[in-house]
């Protein structure tokens, strides 16, 4: 009796079982080793599987993209939140801004020109937030609006970065759900082609060894014999 290896990559799952759908299309009745009811089964769950495997791949492609796009905004929102902050100091060291205005911004207390830490996402949206606040707060006292860089630059980047982590987010909401569904069709996928490679086994087992490669070579049967692997389809 052969051992074989059922497929572990998708496209050779799916390869495995199309074989067996064409298979039972095309032989006597006699010859098929699904039933009527298996074969209507197994088609509606190769279209299922392609279409999930499709959707999976395009998810991960947009979140790739987010990636990227994510990458290089939020290297604009920290430069330009960084920029005005410094911007800002020097128009307190200046005394062109009183200095306890800083307190609309979150720094009061600070000296010189200390930006707060901008590394991480976290800090960066807090930071940000604060600014454009704080700006909105002083020119609505009647202080002059800073400039190189404007507040409304400072936000436009601020946003589109916020804009970008909530279509992350979705992004990856979307791609775990798919994993998880593939996950349970990569499953099934392979209970259903152990089945058919073990009724083509039982069926043709006592048949010439020419015949049952001949047969296997056309349900893609991939086996082990004697610790050698055999892909007899190759």
């Amino acid at each position: 009796m052969s051992v074989w290896r059922i497929p572990v990559s998708d496209e050779d799952r799916i390869a495995a079982i199309r074989a067996a759908i064409r298979m039972e299309e095309i032989l006597p009745e006699g010859e098929r080793v699904l039933l009527d009811g298996e074969l209507l089964e197994f088609r509606y769950f190769i279209r299922r599987y392609e279409g999930e495997l499709a959707t999976l791949s395009h998810y991960l492609e947009e979140e790739s993209k987010a990636l990227r796009h994510y990458d290089d905004l939020s290297g604009n929102a920290r430069m330009y939140v960084s920029h005005f902050i410094q911007v800002l100091q020097l128009a307190v060291l200046r005394n062109e801004i009183r200095r306890d205005y800083l307190a609309f911004y979150g720094l009061e207390g600070g000296d010189g020109l200390t930006v707060p830490d901008l590394s991480t996402e976290e800090s960066l949206l807090y930071w940000g937030d604060f600014v454009i606040r704080g700006e909105r707060e002083r020119t609505g006292r009647g202080g002059i609006p800073l400039y190189n860089p404007a507040i409304a630059k400072v936000k436009i980047h601020y946003e589109l970065l916020l804009e970008t982590i909530r279509s992350l987010e979705i992004h990856r909401r979307n791609v775990s759900r798919y994993r998880e569904n593939m996950l349970e069709l990569r499953t099934k996928a392979a209970v259903y082609i152990e089945t058919v490679w073990q009724r083509v086994e039982e069926k043709y087992r006592s048949a010439d060894r020419e015949k049952y490669h001949s047969v296997a070579a056309l349900y893609n049967i991939t086996f082990y014999n004697s610790g050698d692997q055999l892909n007899v389809f190759d």
